[in-house]
């Protein structure tokens, strides 16, 4: 039998020389935003898949009031209101955007409603006293809903995602600017329960509404954005993380991340299975793998398995112990290089303690003494002599140096 050293390195990724990939729908990079509001030149929606039109409310939303927008400009609070159709995926999808308390803290004692997507069902986010964020998704017989003590801070910028998809807990995340300017998100998901799909949405409301006539606060909105999907952690960190310079309005890159092989032996089969993670969303690769050296195996086909990962197989008829590694050349699936992946793992030789040979030897070594049997008398270390009395079962009766032991 091979045995396999568990431990696999990733090597650095090196790029071909081949031209660069570009992915997006329609040969874009909107990809799956429905909806994106940067509120720099007007309360229109930037780009909308519905209508992108605003209607004002609540002296709704002056653009950036005192000069204290995200990027640019920003919303200044009362609310705005979109048309629902075409600009949300009631089933699934994720909401995005900052916030800047201008005049209040989280334990203000009032409720912020942010986002308000209202019809027969509803999906909804806001701040509760004292500062919990709580998301909603609400249809006219169930709810499902996330809390988490979110507390932004008055004179600060706060980041909020939100995701929701059939099957899969809510995610929540939370984020903002350090003083160092690099943005930080956190995953606050948690148990939600079954998530509803909302019926007959018809209105976006977008701003800080809600509370008491008399309640007196400013909120500053920016970038926001409306997914077709639910984003994963990672999709939802390269948001967070990349707000400051990302391309407005489009959709996260659809190869953000940098791919990674996992080599994973199968001795029982006679084989090495390497398990791909393209880093490509959209599920746009293929290509080969091979062992170096190759050890009489030949490359495998990189297969699909599911959304962006893949696998690879290679048989092989003989491992000799060393050092090898397995080179993933992903492609797209129409032959285009992207990038080689170097995963390293060793074949290790027989333990070192297999070679050994003390105390391997028909008497045992000093200072221990062999067994001596005479009879029904056993005797150990030349001084105890154990009887062993009755047939059979009954052979239960022993005795050390004449004392009985039962």
């Amino acid at each position: 039998m091979i045995r396999f050293g568990v431990a696999a390195t990733l090597l650095c990724a090196g790029l071909f020389s081949g031209e660069s990939i570009v992915r997006g729908d329609d040969g874009g990079k909107r990809g799956g935003v429905l909806f994106y509001a940067g509120f720099d030149a007007s309360k229109d929606a930037d780009y909308a898949a519905g209508n992108p039109k605003a209607q004002f409310h609540e002296g709704g939303g002056t653009l950036n009031a005192d000069g204290l927008g995200f990027r640019g400009s920003a919303l200044r609070t009362g609310y705005v209101e979109y048309p629902a159709e075409g600009n949300i995926n009631a089933k699934e999808g994720t909401i995005e955007f900052w916030i800047y308390a201008q005049d209040w803290d989280h334990d203000d004692g009032h409720f912020h409603r942010f986002f308000d997507v209202r019809g027969d069902g509803q999906i909804l986010f806001y701040l509760r006293p004292p500062g919990a964020g709580e998301f909603v998704v609400r249809s006219t017989s169930k709810t499902a809903n996330r809390v988490y003590g979110s507390n932004p801070l008055k004179g600060k910028w706060s980041w909020y995602a939100m995701t929701w998809k059939p099957g899969q807990n809510f995610g929540f995340y939370i984020g903002g600017i350090k003083a160092s300017g690099e943005a930080w998100t956190h995953d606050c998901s948690a148990a939600s329960g079954p998530t509803p799909e909302p019926e007959n949405l018809r209105r976006i409301l977008i701003g800080d509404l809600g509370g008491i006539p008399t309640r007196q606060a400013h909120t500053l909105i920016d970038e926001v954005y409306i997914y077709d999907r639910a984003l994963t952690r990672e999709e939802v960190d390269w948001a967070g993380a990349n707000a400051l310079t990302r391309e407005r309005g489009m959709d996260i890159p659809g190869n953000f991340m940098q791919p990674k092989t996992k080599v994973v032996p199968d001795p029982a089969n006679s084989t090495l299975v390497v398990e791909i993670d393209s880093g490509d969303r959209s599920g746009n690769f293929a290509g080969t793998a091979r062992l170096e050296p190759s050890a009489g195996t030949s490359p495998a086909p990189i297969t699909q398995t599911k959304d962006r990962f893949g696998q690879a197989v290679i048989p092989y008829t003989d491992l000799p112990q060393g050092e090898y590694k397995v080179i993933s050349d992903i492609t797209t699936k129409d032959g285009k290089p992207v990038v080689s992946v170097s995963t390293k793992f060793v074949v290790p030789g027989p333990p070192v303690w297999l070679k050994e040979k003390v105390g391997v030897s028909d008497t045992p070594p000093p200072p221990w003494t062999p067994v001596e049997v005479e009879g029904d008398r056993v005797r150990v270390w030349g001084r105890w002599g154990i009887r062993v009395a009755g047939e059979g079962p009954d052979a239960r009766r022993l005795d050390a140096g004449g004392a009985d032991q039962f």
